[in-house]
């Protein structure tokens, strides 16, 4: 009989150092505030974009240097819409060119995938190209800010006046073959969407089996999270390139947007596979990580700078 009753104040008095433990815990402000904070943390880990890239294995390996002979692409290059500002709307974000002069000596050709220039004008675009002199190449797939978000616009007329360093009097869109690979640029802010002669000029190409289209603005829903806008034409459903592009085709198309890193809570870099069409979106906004793409001997890389 004592062992009987013994045992039922140990189960009570256990039963009661658990609700009472609960108790303190779940009315206690810091122990709410830190069990939220390390549930956050986890919710961030799970559900980060650069944790979802890392599983798929989608955006480009991470390099730290820069091989030679390389290409660079980079998007929204005039970096912060308040510091450029500050700088009078002048040039480059400078931590852009910077990288360009740390890196020269490795890098043959750049392609810009739009909003070069905050507000260009005439005496903008030669001081932007006075920047680069040499062998280098320079190529531009334009943004709304370097050609407006209208079709007829000043800044188109503007764009169009300017004798572009190595696509004068090139079309929208245009073949470019760099370091043995091989370019589509385009123009996402053009009267009629190119994205019909886009595809054609993917069909009938039979000679790379891997090609790169550089332009501005986001293309498919899936990376609408991270565009600063969605464009003239809007998103398209997911859906239409995973048909289009099906995943048995030998041929590997790597669709590279530069409307992307603007603000702060979106990705740096973010990527996403439709069939056997890769669209990732980069773009300077002047935060860390920053991260621009580089292709060397036909492989994809992303590097920050």
């Amino acid at each position: 009989m004592f062992n009987l009753k013994r045992n039922s104040f140990i189960i009570f008095f256990i039963s009661l150092s658990f609700l009472l433990g609960f108790i303190y815990r779940h009315t206690n402000p810091t122990y709410l505030f830190i069990f939220k904070n390390n549930l956050e943390k986890k919710l961030q880990k799970v559900f980060s974009f650069e944790n979802i890239n890392k599983k798929n294995e989608i955006c480009p390996e991470r390099i730290s240097n820069v091989p030679k002979n390389s290409t660079l692409i980079i998007g929204h290059a005039y970096g912060s819409f308040e510091k450029s500002q500050s700088r009078g709307n002048i040039g480059i974000a400078p931590k852009v060119y910077d990288f360009y002069l740390k890196n020269d000596k490795n890098i043959n050709s750049i392609i810009f995938s739009g909003d070069v220039l905050s507000v260009p004008s005439i005496k903008k675009w030669k001081d932007f190209y006075s920047q680069f002199p040499g062998d280098i190449k320079i190529f531009i797939a334009p943004g709304n800010h370097d050609v407006g978000e209208d079709f007829d616009t000043t800044l188109r007329d503007v764009f169009n006046l300017i004798p572009h360093k190595n696509q004068a009097e090139k079309k929208f869109p245009f073949k470019l073959i760099l370091n043995e690979s091989l370019f589509i640029i385009a123009d996402s802010n053009s009267k009629e969407s190119s994205l019909d002669e886009i595809l054609l000029m993917i069909e009938k190409e039979k000679v790379f089996k891997k090609i790169y289209v550089v332009m501005h603005h986001i293309l498919p829903e899936g990376l609408s999270d991270a565009a600063n806008w969605e464009g003239r034409h809007g998103f398209i459903n997911d859906s239409f390139f995973e048909e289009k592009f099906e995943s048995n085709d030998e041929k590997e198309i790597f669709f590279l947007y530069g409307d992307g890193g603007k603000a702060k809570d979106r990705p740096r870099i973010k990527c996403i596979k439709l069939g056997n069409s890769y669209h990732m979106v980069n773009g300077v906004g002047e935060f860390q990580g920053d991260s621009i793409f580089v292709i060397n001997n036909n492989k994809l890389y992303r590097i920050e700078i």
